[in-house]
């Protein structure tokens, strides 16, 4: 009897030696072609099936078809069409590849038909995940997916938040979206997206003793690396925040377009506010007063101790101190010189002129002599806020809250107390100023009434003795509900006795 075509190809499935199948192909007795059955049935059985393999055989039963190595399971296909790689597929920890045709159950994860896993998808361990559903290649640790490649055909990491596509890297507005930088040491600094408050960008240092630095480096035209900005912390005073510039050898430069340019180690160059000459003031607080130095662009003038004036360019609030050596100019004369020089003519007309007797006085009667002089203070535009007090005094320019006396060496009587004005007092209350001699009020009382003009508003009725070495001011007193007339000056007649 002969083999046909199909018993032959089964024979060599089953894996009968080809000599034996050459045999058994010719014409056999029946003897022969039992004794070559019973070989065939005991390497696969009597049903069909493999009942013993050698250690680097096939294996093919109803289940599937696996390939083994010294025993051990390398490479299988089963019944329904999965796809099992590795080094040993009884444990899905060594198992390298595995391809599922149908929605399954593995390892304790749901799988989709025409997933690909690569690796062990046990807790902690790394693999990559073709999930078929879904379109995307997943890298994963166990089954928590951190980066994938998505369907549009970008990479895809913190849950989503960071994407990498043709238009560059994007990170989502996440509490959860962050750069991270290590040092060697392990600590982390961070440029973070924050969702509150404002959707800031976050550049944060990282947090070692001293503080790291967030540091800027450019590179200039002739090819160095500079570092001209730094953000951190004061390495003289902890937990203080700095900003620090360099300065090379050829200066540094800041500018906000052409309105300001700050300079720094460079000659000849120009520090500029506001040259495109905006209506922008600038302020300088102190520590109690809020306009210690104002510019008022508006006005193009500057107030020292209060608001700058339309009338002149600087206006002075509080008292000025010309240290010895110092002087005051005007026109380029110095005051200093010109009461000098008055005092040169006056003086020998007024006192010191004696007329062959002891007396002080002009004329040879030897009579007692009356003279006069004229004190008086320039108060510099002053105005006074609203129900407040200032004091004014002798050679004191300006007024202010400040008490300033002056000693007068010489007894006599005062009168015609005058003030003068430069604007309208306002019409909510009075303007009042008082002679105070040893801080006391005296009878001489100057009152510019609500709503009046500028002009000299003089008390021309009373009188106040002064003993030589009395001190005395001006006491100013704004009724009004709004800032006073600006103050010109005061001035009052001494009229003086000599013996």
């Amino acid at each position: 009897m002969k083999l046909t075509a199909e018993e032959r190809l089964e024979l060599e499935q089953a894996g009968v030696n080809p000599d034996t199948i050459q045999k058994m192909s010719g014409e056999v007795t029946t003897q022969t072609l039992q004794k070559a059955i019973r070989e065939v049935q005991e390497v696969i059985g009597p049903h069909g099936s493999m009942s013993r393999v050698q250690a680097g055989g096939v294996r093919i039963t109803r289940e599937g078809m696996s390939v083994f190595d010294d025993g051990v399971q390398k490479t299988s296909i089963d019944s329904i069409g999965n796809l099992f790689v590795g080094s040993d597929i009884s444990d899905p920890a060594s198992t390298t590849l595995v391809v599922f045709v149908i929605d399954q159950i593995y390892n304790s994860e749901e799988m989709g038909a025409g997933d690909l896993l690569i690796g062990d998808n046990a807790s902690g361990s790394s693999n990559v995940k073709w999930d078929q559903s879904e379109g995307q290649f997943q890298f994963r640790l166990g089954t928590t997916t951190n980066v994938y490649l998505d369907t549009d055909g970008s990479i895809k990491a913190g849950g989503g938040n960071v994407v990498i596509d043709a238009n560059g890297i994007a990170m989502a507005n996440s509490a959860t979206s962050w750069f991270n930088f290590r040092d060697a040491a392990g600590n982390i600094g961070t440029i973070n997206i924050a969702a509150d408050p404002n959707n800031d960008l976050e550049f944060t240092n990282i947090a070692t003793s001293p503080a790291g630095t967030i540091s800027f480096f450019i590179k200039t035209t002739a090819g160095n690396t500079r570092m001209p900005l730094r953000i951190m912390e004061d390495e003289s005073n902890a937990n203080v925040l700095m900003l620090h510039m360099d300065v090379p050898a050829a200066g540094s430069h800041i500018r906000l377009t052409g309105s300001v340019q700050i300079w720094a180690g460079k000659d000849g160059v120009e520090t500029v506010f506001n040259d495109d000459s905006y209506d922008i003031d600038f302020r300088i607080e102190g520590a109690t007063d809020t306009s210690l130095f104002k510019l008022d662009a508006g006005l193009d003038a500057i107030g020292i101790g209060g608001a700058a004036s339309a009338s002149y360019k600087l206006s002075l609030y509080g008292s000025v101190n010309l240290s010895a050596g110092s002087d005051y100019y005007r026109n380029g004369v110095s005051l200093s010189d010109a009461f000098d020089a008055l005092n040169g003519v006056y003086a020998p007309i007024a006192k010191g002129v004696t007329n062959g007797d002891s007396h002080n006085h002009v004329g040879g009667d030897g009579a007692a002599l009356n003279y006069t002089d004229v004190i008086g203070a320039f108060l510099n535009a002053t105005s006074i806020p609203a129900s407040t007090t200032y004091n004014a005094a002798p050679f004191k320019v300006g007024a202010d809250a400040t008490t300033s006396n002056i000693s007068w060496p010489e007894a006599g009587t005062c009168s015609n107390l005058t003030i003068r004005i430069g604007s309208s007092q306002p019409a909510s209350g009075s303007l009042v100023a008082t002679l105070y001699v040893n801080n006391a009020a005296t009878a001489l009382v100057v009152t510019i009434a609500a709503s009046s003009g500028a002009g000299n508003y003089t008390d021309s009725t009373h009188t106040v003795a002064l003993s030589a070495g009395d001190i005395m001011r001006w006491v100013i007193v704004n009724n009004a509900t709004a800032g006073s007339a600006t103050l010109a000056s005061a001035t009052m007649k001494l009229e003086k006795v000599t013996a």
